[in-house]
């Protein structure tokens, strides 16, 4: 069975809405003793789709994870000296679904072929880890199709449907993820991080699209990202984990805004290897998309993470 790839249209972090900070029942108050080794585990919008040039080996036909050293997780600042993380702890990878960071290589040769978690594991026993993020669940959720649909046709005319699929993917994160996590890292503090809104909230704020996003259809996207945000977190806090959100990363600057910081959708092609339209490297967030981000997590992430040293204080509201 083919999947869609998220890199392409980038519409999981369309979906995590409403900046409400972290979120941290459930999780321990790091302490002066938490180990450095800083870990990014998920999807496209960890990896830094859409931001090339990308990490050798990670840009070709046997392997499309598209890490880029401009991704949020190589901009935030680790460890006392503040500087970013080596790529090397960097295992995020465009296209990921729950079973990749579990049980399931996402290429077959290099690094890419075992599970990210289980490259967790091996990281920890080298250096102890002390704090690990993971995005992950868009793909899973099949936001994809939904986008390209948007595009060609129409799409979400019953959100209510896409909920659905939304609760069964975030009880794998809270079943089998965070805890996969906790027992690849024990001493590490595990932090999920929701997606950007990637749509304003206004149709009237749109400077473009609107040849193919009607307002019904931004309604319905919004009411979708509304949800995934909040039952991102509801997993994160009953697995034990922290949640930080980082929907409101790009407001004012989301796709098809005058002064937009998400790569537009403007590239439909057929990918033979998945079977269907790929949007390839849209709708992610771009070099000042990925600072904000940063901004945020290395704000509110805690030890051993600082934000960038030229990032301005996080948004608290």
């Amino acid at each position: 069975m083919h999947r869609w790839n998220l890199r392409g249209y980038t519409l999981v972090a369309v979906m995590a809405m409403g900046f409400s900070g972290l979120s941290m029942m459930g999780a321990t108050t790091a302490s002066a003793s938490t180990p450095g080794t800083y870990v990014a585990l998920g999807d496209s919008y960890s990896s830094g789709e859409a931001n090339p040039p990308f990490d050798h080996g990670t840009a070709n036909i046997l392997d499309e994870c598209d890490r880029s050293s401009q991704s949020w997780p190589r901009l935030v600042g680790v460890g006392s000296s503040g500087g970013g993380m080596t790529a090397s702890d960097h295992v995020a990878c465009a296209g990921a679904v729950v079973d990749d960071l579990l049980s399931v290589g996402q290429y077959p040769v290099g690094p890419d072929s075992t599970p990210q978690v289980t490259r967790l594991a091996q990281i920890n026993k080298r250096t102890p880890v002390g704090l690990v993020t993971v995005t992950i669940g868009g793909n899973d959720a099949g936001f994809g199709p939904v986008l390209a649909s948007c595009v060609l046709i129409t799409c979400l005319q019953h959100p209510e449907r896409q909920e659905k699929t939304i609760d069964g993917v975030v009880d794998r994160i809270r079943r089998e993820v965070i805890p996969a996590i906790r027992r690849a890292a024990p001493r590490a503090r595990a932090v999920v991080v929701g997606y950007p809104r990637i749509f304003p909230r206004n149709y009237s704020d749109l400077a473009a699209c609107s040849w193919w996003l009607k307002p019904d259809e931004l309604v319905h996207l919004n009411q979708i990202q509304d949800y995934l945000d909040r039952r991102l977190r509801s997993a994160a806090i009953a697995g034990g984990a922290r949640f930080i959100s980082v929907a409101d990363a790009l407001k004012g600057h989301e796709l098809c805004t005058r002064d937009s910081w998400v790569a537009p959708v403007v590239q439909v092609q057929f990918k033979p290897s998945i079977g269907f339209l790929s949007l390839r490297q849209n709708g992610h967030p771009l070099p000042r998309g990925q600072q904000a981000i940063a901004a945020i997590v290395g704000t509110l992430a805690g030890t051993p993470l600082k934000p960038p040293p030229a990032a301005r204080e996080a948004p608290t509201s």
